[in-house]
């Protein structure tokens, strides 16, 4: 079953939450990202993925049924789909996102799955799965905006891909149309595609808020050991 779900907005230090989850608990497997393809695509080679600020993130996507990596993988074009076409012919986060967890909520294992795609289906996601304790993560406005426009300066200009836009871009063009996304894709575009999309993500995390599985923790820069612990 998934045990956990952690759900939150990139850069909300969703993978340092999985990270002290699954080392807290040594019987939980991870499951890291399962929509988006390029992670997928580094679970499949490596033992161990590399995040930019986490370090090394542990995960057990080879102990997956073959046929339930498949899924997954296959799933997860819907990724590419969208960073490189105008008019996707894939849905946002894939045709089975809804069967891969269920496959994984009904399985004889526990679970901790990590995503920071999936928070735009949280009031789908949430009902279907009562016994999952949900952990989201709502970080301050400015300080994932910093996050954001720190990793814009790191990356050369020229992989700047409008289509994804570090990844605000799909969010943005989910609610607005797959096609509408501002172009260039630069320093001031970046900060209103932001404040659009976030402010949608707490709207959302505002409506699930009362469901009784359901812990969300705000904070303020960083993200405190004694937060998690109060949710888990």
């Amino acid at each position: 079953m998934i045990k956990y779900f952690v759900i939150g907005f990139p850069h909300t230090a969703t993978t340092y939450c999985y990270k002290y989850i699954l080392s807290k608990f040594k019987k939980l497997k991870g499951v890291f990202e399962p929509f988006n393809a390029e992670v997928v695509g580094w679970c499949k080679s490596f033992e161990k993925v590399h995040h930019y600020s986490e370090g090394e993130v542990e995960h057990h996507y080879n102990q997956l049924k073959p046929d339930l990596r498949k899924l997954i993988e296959l799933n997860a074009t819907w990724f590419w789909d969208w960073v490189n076409n105008d008019k996707p012919t894939h849905p946002f986060l894939g045709l089975f996102w809804y069967q891969i967890l269920e496959e994984l909520h009904y399985s004889m294992d526990k679970y901790i799955v990590k995503d920071v795609c999936a928070w735009v289906y949280l009031k789908k996601i949430v009902p279907l799965f009562p016994s999952t304790r949900f952990i989201i993560l709502e970080k301050d406005r400015a300080s994932v905006l910093r996050d954001f426009l720190s990793l814009y300066y790191r990356i050369d200009k020229a992989k700047h891909n409008p289509r994804w836009g570090l990844g605000l871009s799909l969010f943005y063009r989910k609610f607005h149309g797959v096609d509408k996304y501002p172009k260039p894709f630069n320093e001031s575009v970046l900060a209103r595609m932001f404040n659009d999309v976030y402010s949608k993500y707490l709207h959302l995390c505002n409506e699930i808020a009362h469901f009784w599985n359901v812990r969300i923790i705000a904070f303020e820069k960083r993200l405190e050991d004694w937060m998690i612990e109060r949710v888990i």
